[in-house]
């Protein structure tokens, strides 16, 4: 597996990147770290794992820098959401578990 260093990201191969960085007023708040798949434009895109500042971790896969198709997604200690994603959001079926309280069915 070829290794190379590039714009302070650890590139794996061809489409496997290593980031980490700062989002100043982003989506994920003030830092993430990402390990996965991405696109020719540097999005996450494919399988992966991204961890924000927060506490946040969503591992599945996602398209054009956003969670799309299958997720887990964890929001902190007792929350989080295991199912299908499209465009960042839940939708499709999924079961979303919140400080002991679960429901399951159909998002949209």
């Amino acid at each position: 597996m070829e290794q190379m260093l590039e714009n302070d990201q650890l590139i794996l191969d061809e489409d496997l990147l290593i980031k980490e960085g700062f989002e100043i007023n982003g989506k994920y708040g003030d830092w993430f770290l990402y390990w996965g798949q991405v696109n020719s434009e540097n999005e996450y895109h494919g399988i992966g794992r991204l961890e924000t500042a927060d506490g946040r971790i969503v591992e599945g896969q996602f398209k054009n820098g956003k969670s799309n198709g299958y997720a887990v997604a964890i929001f902190g200690k007792d929350s989080y959401y295991i199912g299908q994603w499209k465009d960042g959001a839940r939708h499709g079926q999924g079961k979303d578990m919140t400080n002991g309280d679960v429901r399951e069915g159909l998002w949209k």
